[in-house]
């Protein structure tokens, strides 16, 4: 019997929080780990999900205006997640 087990890791490298509108930004991020046929969908997207929570956390944090933040729309291009944010007052 053969087990695999696995995890995604995520990288930024050097992308940023940016602006599309009033309250509204983008962050790419990209993921890596096994091919996604070794690896279950829903543990890449809590991985990147959760990096993306840390990410905006860290944007939150650093603003004076922000508290808050939700999930517009998630797309997934090739290896990585394209994240729309509309961060709350």
């Amino acid at each position: 019997m053969l087990l695999l087990s696995s995890c995604a890791t995520t990288a930024l490298y050097g992308n940023e929080f940016e602006k599309v509108s009033s309250d509204v930004y983008t962050l790419k991020i990209y993921w890596g780990g096994p091919p996604p046929a070794f690896q279950d969908l829903q543990e890449i997207l809590d991985t990147v999900d959760k990096r993306l929570d840390k990410e905006a956390k860290i944007f939150i944090s650093s603003s004076n205006i922000y508290t808050a933040y939700e999930v517009i729309e998630r797309e997934q291009h090739g290896g990585s997640f394209v994240y729309e944010v509309k961060f709350l007052k």
